[in-house]
């Protein structure tokens, strides 16, 4: 059995800011769907959005925009998932600098896990060669 390590409040806010981007994602997906099905009689999931003579029309545009929005934003929620996960692999920066990456790639709410990372890892390093320190005093 494997021993579970606690989350840090950094990774908390991370996962919590996590699932609201998702929230927003799915929930930029059925409106989406909605005002294509409504105004073009089009949706991302339908049969119309390929083939046809009207292939140059707005609401094609518009949904093949989105297409390429939603992919670009789950392939940030990917990589904000594995980078809240690992914030705090041997306390390197490597993860948290994805965060801040990712944050001005789009998901700016990871800005907050991602700064927050570099300084809670920081000082994680900091505390641990105060350790050291003090040991070799004492000896």
């Amino acid at each position: 059995m494997s021993t579970k390590h606690p989350q840090s409040p950094v990774q908390i806010v991370g996962w919590v800011i996590w699932g609201l981007e998702t929230l927003v994602i799915i929930g930029s997906v059925g409106v989406t769907s909605m005002t294509g099905s409504l105004f073009g009689h089009y949706s991302m999931m339908g049969s119309g959005m390929m083939g046809g003579s009207n292939m140059m029309s707005s609401g094609r545009w518009l949904i093949g925009l989105v297409s390429i929005w939603l992919i670009w934003r789950v392939g940030l929620q990917i990589l904000a998932l594995f980078g809240i996960w690992h914030l705090h692999d041997h306390n390197a920066d490597t993860w948290p600098i994805i965060l801040i990456v990712t944050g001005v790639l789009g998901g700016w709410l990871y800005l907050i896990p991602g700064i927050w990372g570099l300084i809670y890892n920081g000082q994680q390093r900091n505390q641990g060669n105060r350790n050291v320190q003090d040991r070799r005093k004492v000896n």
